[in-house]
């Protein structure tokens, strides 16, 4: 399952779908710009996160589970497929310790980042945006 596959599992499981939604995150995105009120997008740089929101940037997304307004921290969970490369960092002597193993990072994970920060590579945050779900489908 990748991350654009499981926001459209998630918007069944709230209800907010009758079936998972076939999306991509390109897709979500238009969807948004779309059909704002439905999917809601938070533009306000200082919009601050709720458990159940989704963000979405250029080609990845995933769903809020928790905010910690006091390190101004995001926590969310995400499908993923990557590997992060760790270089041999340097200790205080200026000796290079051994080098890390990679980090491989497979399925759904969670995930913690600060809000107005960099999330994964290439992420910019002036390009990340929060959505909310808008009213479901079984509460009209």
């Amino acid at each position: 399952m990748n991350y654009s596959e499981m926001v459209g599992r998630y918007a069944a499981k709230i209800e907010w779908s009758k079936k998972p939604m076939g999306w991509t995150t390109a897709s979500m995105i238009e969807y948004g710009r779309n059909h704002p009120k439905w999917l809601i997008q938070h533009k306000n740089a200082n919009y601050i996160p709720k458990r159940g929101d989704i963000f979405l940037w250029r080609g990845h997304t995933g769903v809020v589970i928790e905010y910690d307004e006091q390190n101004d921290i995001v926590t969310t969970i995400e499908a993923i497929s990557s590997t992060v490369n760790n270089e041999k960092p340097v200790n205080d002597n200026g000796i290079f310790r051994e080098r890390k193993p990679d980090i491989h990072l497979r399925g759904v994970i969670k995930m913690k980042f600060k809000r107005t920060d960099y999330h994964l590579l290439g992420h910019s945050p002036k390009l990340c945006y929060f959505y909310s779900f808008a009213v479901h489908y079984t509460k009209k």
